[in-house]
């Protein structure tokens, strides 16, 4: 499969973005909830996933912020334990916070160096940012439970390497 090289202004905007990504955190959530004996009723009758579930289904609200931003370049590799280079196209995982009033989750999904953040129980993105300043601008996908990953960056000859 060929995949043409994008950047951030390349990318589709607005509603189609944040419906993908919203309905790739409610199946990333299913997925989890069905592990558990009647976890998927439960996750039906979460009243907070009403919101995402309405502007996954119908657009509503029609707006829906989320973030982009470039983690890694679109040609970069990785090592993984073998010692092989590998290319990572994707991931995806949540990233789930405690807070007075309960828990917010966002949906990080990275395809090709660009990751994509969506709050599934409130149209906001600010708290994301607040955790990024937190965290040293490091990716969810990168750090925490990830951190240890398998695999690890190789250097891009002939471009500044982290």
């Amino acid at each position: 499969m060929i995949f043409p090289k994008f950047g951030i202004h390349s990318l589709p905007e607005g509603r189609i973005v944040s419906r993908l990504l919203g309905k790739m955190g409610l199946e990333k959530l299913s997925s989890i909830f069905s592990e558990y004996p009647e976890g998927l009723e439960e996750m039906a009758e979460m009243a907070a996933l009403n919101p995402i579930r309405f502007h996954v289904r119908r657009g509503t609200p029609k707006e829906w912020p989320y973030s982009i931003r470039e983690i890694d370049d679109f040609e970069q590799l990785f090592v993984n334990e073998e010692g092989e280079e590998i290319e990572i196209l994707h991931e995806l995982d949540l990233l789930i916070l405690e807070q007075e009033g309960g828990m917010i989750i966002y949906v990080i999904f990275l395809l090709h160096g660009m990751e994509f953040a969506l709050c599934l129980n409130d149209p906001e993105i600010d708290g994301y940012y607040k955790w990024l300043e937190e965290n040293n601008n490091e990716s969810p996908l990168r750090i925490g439970k990830n951190k240890n990953s398998r695999y690890s960056k190789k250097p891009i000859p002939g471009r500044n390497n982290p």
